[in-house]
Formats: structure tokens, C-alpha cells, sequence
């Protein structure tokens, strides 16, 4: 199963660039002064250096802060790296994707992901299947992905196939775990999910408002064309980062919306922080002194359909989800030379009906710039 996924990422991602020829493309790895911002030569096609994303998040007491109890979404890693191209080849390969000519001149990042997820019921000793909660599952995903930003705009589009159920790999890695650590229980893993295709897109349209001190140290708004300079602002400010966004496939099929409240010293040019189960903005990052800044996020998920809760993609429900479902995000970051380090802690209201309390977990992510 794990082969056949990786086979399935390869075939969606080389259709992209099987048109060009090799005279045509190449890989920058020279001259890092204009690797780190984005006005290199536009004449040709090339991709640059991107970004290295690394995320893991947990219930935990190391991430959870004063909370650490192993129920419902219990773990998940991803990792994510991107290439940059040249704006000649996002006209010539990537042009077609805007369908309503919103971007002219974008910037653009095409990159690859993995992930894994994995999920238990409250009660982790119990041998018995437990109808009434969360089923022992997991999730294990690769995907590709493409991105682009212009002023005050940003779209994120992605596809990942893989595997939900045994092969995911949850139960090895958490009783590994709990091997290792002291004063651990043994989960049972009774009821595990069975192997199930994993298939999913995902679209999310974000916007950005900012207020920065002027020169007369005044709070005022900065118009939209200046917002993609391609590095972190001089000044400190706020912002508001608005978001809607869509799932669909085997394993989701739900709408989300929100907002980001962001105020840095200075802040950070990009559209918002990451979290496991969104994405790292690749396409604007650059900062190359030391920022710091910190975030709120207040938001929900209009849930039609989560293959997690269910125990299957297709057959009748195990839980019934709920529709509506509330998130809440709080966490600061740290930049540095093209390095980020990020710490948050996300609070989700219950996901399933006659589910008594709401889930906290805490995500550490780790950002390199690539091209610095």
C-alpha cells in the first residue's frame, strides 16, 4: 500500500513539468542574494530553492501545556519542501489554474508533503470495541501542492492520496512510544479501522489587512500592492488575515472559514502561521533579522463528512458527526536568519454527537529557508 501511494505522488506530480525541456528548466543554486527574494530573471524557466517545513503536534503535556491526556486526535507529522519558479514558468505551466485572472504577476510555490495522523478513544485500555467514541484509526497521506500570492491575495490548492487504517501506522508508533517513556498505559488498539484509500482535495482563499506605524508613528493601513515585497515589514503592526477554504474527498468533505489576528516586531510577510492540517505560506518568506510575533485565531468547520470519526469511507456511520465545528488557535513565532520556529496551542470544540468536551492539542513547527 505504502509503494502505491508513493507511485500515485509521483504520477500526479510529473505531468507538471513533463513539457519542459531541459534547456528550458533549471535548479538555482548560485547566487543566494537573489535566491532570497523573488525578482530573479524572469526569462527563462527555473525554479529556486524553497522552504523545509517541518510540524508535529500532540495532546501531550510537552505540547498540551497543563492539559496532556491521549484521547481522540492524538498525534501527527508532516513535512513539507518546495521550489520556487520563475514567474516565465508559472505563465507557461501554471497560468491555467487562474480561472478568474485575479493574479498578474504572482508569486509562486510548487511543493510535496507527507503526513501522518493518528486518533484513540478516551478509554485506552479497554479491550472491548467502544461503539460510543472515537475509533482507534490513523492516516497516512503524501500530496502535492501549488501556492501562489499577490498583494493582498493568497491560494493554496492540494492533493494528497494514501491510506486510513492499519497501514498508517499509528499503532507501532504509539506503542513504541509508550515503551520508551515512563509511567505510560498500554492502548489495546481493539477495533483498529480497517485499510481504506485515502484521497483529498483541498482549496483555501486567504486575505490580508495590515496597519503599520508610519513615518510619524501614526497606525495606518498599507495598501494591498505593497503587501508582497517578498520579506518581513520594517516596522511592527497588526494585521488580519480572513480565510475560507474546502474539502472534499474519501476522507473529508467540509468547509472552513475564520480569521487571524497577528501582531509582530516586525511582521512577518506572509499569510498567516501553519498548523498540521492546513500549510506553511511558501511563497513569501524572507526575513533575514530577528522578528517576533504573535497570533490569535478564531474559527469553524462545517462538517458534511469525516471518514476519522465514521471508522469508513463509504458504509454506514460509526459516529455521527457533528455539523458545525468550532476552532480556536493561539501560539507565537520566532524568525531568525532563515529559520522559524513556531509554538501554538489549538482548542476544537466536539466533533461527534454526545461528545462531552472539546480537544486541546500543542504543535511545534520548524521552518528553513532553503535559499538562504
Amino acid at each position: 500500500m505504502r509503494r502505491e501511494v508513493a507511485v500515485s505522488v509521483v504520477l500526479v506530480v510529473a505531468p507538471v513539468f513533463a513539457r519542459a525541456q531541459p534547456e528550458e528548466m533549471e535548479v538555482l543554486t548560485a547566487e543566494p542574494e537573489a535566491h532570497a527574494g523573488l525578482a530573479c530573471d524572469v526569462r527563462t524557466e527555473h525554479v529556486r530553492p524553497g522552504f523545509l517545513v517541518a510540524s508535529w503536534e500532540n495532546d501531550g503535556p510537552l505540547h498540551a501545556i497543563a492539559f496532556g491526556d491521549d484521547r481522540h486526535f492524538t498525534n501527527g507529522n508532516s513535512v513539507e519542501a518546495s521550489v520556487l519558479p520563475s514567474a516565465m514558468m508559472y505563465d507557461r505551466r501554471l497560468r491555467w489554474l487562474d480561472v478568474f485572472g485575479e493574479f498578474r504577476e504572482p508569486r509562486s510555490a510548487i511543493g510535496v508533503m507527507a503526513r501522518q495522523t493518528f486518533y484513540t478513544p478516551e478509554l485506552l485500555t479497554d479491550s472491548n470495541n467502544q461503539p460510543d467514541d472515537w475509533p482507534y484509526n490513523g492516516l497516512l497521506t503524501g500530496g502535492v501542492f501549488l501556492q501562489r500570492s499577490e498583494g493582498a491575495l493568497f491560494d493554496h490548492m492540494q492533493l494528497d492520496v494514501g491510506v486510513m487504517g492499519q497501514d498508517a501506522g499509528g499503532q507501532p508508533l504509539q506503542e513504541w512510544v509508550h515503551s520508551a517513556l515512563p509511567r505510560q498505559v498500554n492502548p489495546t488498539w481493539a477495533g483498529q479501522v480497517a485499510n481504506q484509500l485515502a484521497v483529498q482535495a483541498q482549496y483555501q482563499r486567504r486575505w490580508k489587512l495590515r496597519w503599520q506605524r508610519d513615518a510619524e508613528g501614526a497606525m495606518s493601513r498599507v495598501p494591498s500592492e505593497e503587501l508582497g515585497d517578498g520579506g518581513a515589514a520594517e516596522t511592527p503592526g497588526v494585521e488580519l488575515i480572513p480565510y475560507v477554504g474546502l474539502r472534499a474527498g474519501t476522507i473529508f468533505v467540509d468547509g472552513s472559514f475564520g480569521v487571524i489576528a497577528r501582531c509582530g516586531w516586525p511582521l512577518p510577510n506572509d499569510f498567516g502561521p501553519s498548523r498540521l492540517y492546513e500549510f506553511t505560506d511558501h511563497t513569501q518568506r524572507g526575513a533575514d533579522d530577528f522578528g517576533f510575533s504573535i497570533f490569535a485565531r478564531a474559527g469553524g468547520r462545517v462538517v458534511q463528512h469525516n471518514a476519522l470519526l465514521r471508522g469508513s469511507v463509504f458504509d454506514s456511520p460509526r459516529l455521527d458527526e457533528q455539523v458545525l465545528v468550532g476552532e480556536f488557535h493561539l501560539g507565537m513565532q520566532f524568525q531568525w536568519e532563515g529559520f522559524e520556529l513556531g509554538y501554538s496551542q489549538t482548542l476544537v470544540t466536539g466533533e461527534f454527537e454526545g461528545q462531552n468536551s472539546g480537544n486541546r492539542t500543542g504543535t511545534w513547527t520548524l521552518i528553513f529557508n532553503l535559499a538562504h
